[in-house]
């Protein structure tokens, strides 16, 4: 009885690993989406004569602002 415990136990898991997986890989998939926007973006700052060190300045402010609301 105990090793039918474990394989349910262990199928659960798995069950669950494979899922989250599914989850975190829709969420790269959205993520993806926006990295036209961002490289356009910095297109155009790049094009307005800002460094990059600048942009990368700016672009970490906005992610704190973002992270802070």
């Amino acid at each position: 009885m105990d090793d039918n415990c474990i394989d349910v136990d262990f199928v659960f898991r798995r069950r669950r690993a494979i899922q989250e997986e599914a989850e975190y890989r829709a969420h790269l998939d959205r993520l993806w989406l926006g990295i036209p926007t961002v490289v356009s973006c910095i297109e155009v700052l790049r094009s307005a004569g800002v460094w990059d060190k600048e942009i990368s300045c700016l672009l970490r402010r906005a992610a704190d602002t973002l992270a802070q609301s």
